[in-house]
């Protein structure tokens, strides 16, 4: 089906009505603003203020958003570390947590336009839970830098532990100096040749060696146990060093337990999730609104705003914004030379899915032809193919199906699970052709078995590849002539077909092997002609007979892309063979325990379900790989030019929220 027609909506009111105006655009979601033409007396808005005031809220909402997750996450940690615990020690004493485990969202929230603004209504005690819970994060960052801070002396002093010496007692005395050293524990008698005193105490980190000897020695005994591999104690705590690291142990409970509170405290505010939420996309729709008023046109009482509209909703956007304010005056106007409309695809519910297929490869311009109904034919055809099982393919649809009943999905997941679910119904019908059904080698093809035919396998992936590339260049020709281009359309495409019709006709030839060979005369002349006819058109635009003769020979040296193109088609029979292949030797393993007596079937079924889950889920892979190859590459390349843009209504662009 064609695009949807636009038409341009242009709307010029007072400025006291812009709100109630633009809240109409964004509840029709049928409305996509456009940059406003420079009007006399009239200019566009430069003040960013409101914008960066909107920006820095839906930042600090986002933050907050955030933070409670973090909470959540933090919280069932916490409660799965705690049964963790309790299962091996039934003393421990479990925290008990305000907690109920927030549901994962299969997609954005459905919501009404009245919930959405009464929301917004709270937007000051929203702000505030944000401006608590932003303290709340200090707070915690501030505490956990402490208790790294600690944790790191603690660490540093654990080498200490067992030293029975305060720290305060390393200093000089009047005729002696006092110290503690920490070296490597291979340094033997590192203070050789000097008088000393030495006391080794036990240490995890190496040699602790206490020092006392004479005060004039202290140069020499600091050099030598420098050159040992020594550092003396620097800490003067006034304690013995397993007193602080207790100490330190005690500040860190403390901090921990300061930790835990804020983290209840913070999960109190769980309960403000959704609506913080809500309200991110409040201010995101602020931040539309703002973006689209720098498109304005304004004037000292008015405003001017235009954008697109489907021509089917252009009337009733009109009525009801006249229903808001009689003062305003609405043009409805047609696209003019140089507009770029935004695409609207609408297709029939079979083919809608397909559409984000090619908007992955590019967006259809608005006045070109709408790819998707040819594109999603091919697509489920040869998605069938290389799927090649009725039973994979029949498993396929049932999960996609069941899983759209059951749950609510974002529109282009859903989207995405329709298309397999429909694809899946092609490797139905492709594998009772095949003779597939979960590869059981007893299973009659209604056509024929890829395995035992492969040559007819691979012609019929080329034959269907020919009609894939036919229709390519037939959608150029169409795409030609509606520009006006009605040579270009015919000269340019015509003799690719008269290619196909020789090369058809000369393959016919050989197959029935008529006795006149009057099918394999027709082909050479029909090929042979149209080569000629490619060599005298193919340059036509050139300059100079040099540059038409160039030309001509770059037409007929192109024709080897075209069987190149003609040939990547065979991936339909590498793939056909791969599934059915891999499915058999998979079988063949399972089957291995039936001779066993009863239990052998149920050892064999519970092997086989995994290995054709396997199989099922590389099939899928490459089905939908190797097909969008094919789209993009040997059909879109022949016809589609995809310069346009995805049409995009004020209030679609929110995060955690859908209307409904």
């Amino acid at each position: 089906m064609a695009n949807v027609k636009m038409s341009k909506v242009r709307v010029v009111g007072l400025k006291s009505d812009r709100n109630s105006i633009l809240n109409v655009l964004e509840r029709s979601g049928s409305f996509e603003v456009a940059p406003t033409k420079e009007l006399a007396h009239g200019a566009k808005v430069k003040d960013t203020s409101h914008l960066d005031k909107v920006v820095g809220k839906q930042a600090k909402l986002g933050f907050a958003i955030d933070f409670l997750s973090a909470v959540n996450a933090e919280v069932a940690e916490c409660i799965a570390y705690d049964i963790k615990r309790r299962k091996k020690d039934e003393s421990y004493a479990v925290r008990d947590f305000d907690y109920t485990p927030v549901k994962k969202s299969m997609g954005r929230k459905q919501i009404g336009y009245d919930d959405f603004y009464d929301i917004a209504a709270k937007e000051y005690e929203l702000l505030t839970v944000v401006d608590a819970l932003e303290k709340l994060s200090f707070e915690r960052v501030e505490i956990k830098s402490q208790i790294n801070k600690i944790n790191v002396v603690d660490r540093n002093l654990k080498p200490y532990e067992n030293a029975d010496i305060k720290f305060s007692q390393l200093r000089d005395t009047k005729f002696a100096c006092v110290m503690l050293a920490l070296g490597p524990k291979s340094a033997a008698d590192p203070l050789g040749g000097i008088e000393c005193y030495t006391e080794e105490y036990p240490s995890t980190g190496g040699c602790l060696l206490g020092i006392v000897g004479r005060k004039e020695d202290k140069q020499k005994i600091t050099e030598k146990l420098s050159i040992a591999g020594f550092s003396l104690c620097s800490y003067n705590y006034d304690a013995l060093p397993r007193e602080v690291i207790s100490r330190n142990e005690d500040e860190i409970n403390r901090l921990k337990a300061r930790d835990e509170e804020k983290l209840r405290e913070a999960l109190s505010y769980t309960k403000y999730s959704e609506s913080l939420k809500v309200l991110y996309d409040v201010m995101g729709l602020e931040i539309e609104k703002s973006l689209a008023e720098l498109e304005f046109v304004k004037t000292a009482s008015t405003f001017v705003v235009e954008g697109w509209t489907p021509a089917q909703n252009a009337e009733m956007l009109v009525s009801e914004i006249k229903k808001q304010t009689e003062k305003v005056v609405c043009v409805i106007a047609e696209p003019e030379d140089g507009d770029a409309p935004p695409t609207l695809a609408k297709n029939p519910k079979l083919i809608a899915p397909f559409e984000d297929v090619t908007n992955m490869y590019a967006v259809p311009s608005y006045n070109e032809i709408d790819p998707n109904p040819f594109m999603s034919f091919f697509f489920f055809v040869f998605f069938g193919i290389m799927l090649g099982d009725a039973g994979y393919g029949l498993v396929l649809s049932i999960l996609c199906f069941v899983a759209l009943k059951l749950f609510k999905f974002e529109k282009g997941l859903k989207n995405m699970i329709f298309m397999f679910a429909i694809c899946g119904i092609s490797g139905v019908i492709w594998g009772v052709l095949f003779g597939g059904i979960f590869a059981i080698e007893t299973v009659p093809a209604l056509w024929f078995n890829p395995l035992q035919e492969p040559i007819t396998m691979l012609a019929v992936s080329i034959v269907l590849g020919v009609i894939h590339l036919c229709v390519g260049y037939g959608l150029n020709m169409a795409a030609k002539i509606r520009s006006g281009k009605v040579a270009d359309a015919i000269l340019d495409n015509v003799f690719i077909f008269t290619i196909f019709i020789g090369v058809a006709l000369l393959a016919l030839d050989m197959l029935l092997k008529p006795e006149s060979g009057a099918l394999g005369n027709a082909g050479l002349y029909i090929l042979l002609g149209s080569l000629v006819c490619i060599a005298l058109t193919a340059g036509r635009h050139n300059k100079g007979i040099g540059g038409k003769f160039a030309g001509g020979f770059a037409g007929i040296y192109n024709l080897i892309n075209l069987f190149s193109d003609v040939m990547s088609y065979a991936r339909l029979f590498g793939l056909a063979l791969a599934s059915g292949a891999i499915g058999l030797a998979f079988n063949s393993l399972g089957s291995m325990f039936f001779s066993i007596p009863v239990i052998g079937y149920v050892i064999g079924i519970i092997v086989l379900i995994p290995l054709h889950a396997f199989n099922m889920g590389l099939s899928l892979l490459s089905a939908y790989v190797h097909n969008i190859r094919l789209q993009y590459l040997e059909f879109y390349g022949k016809f589609f030019e995809g310069n346009g843009r995805v049409f995009t209504p004020l209030g679609e662009k929110t995060k955690y929220v859908r209307f409904i």
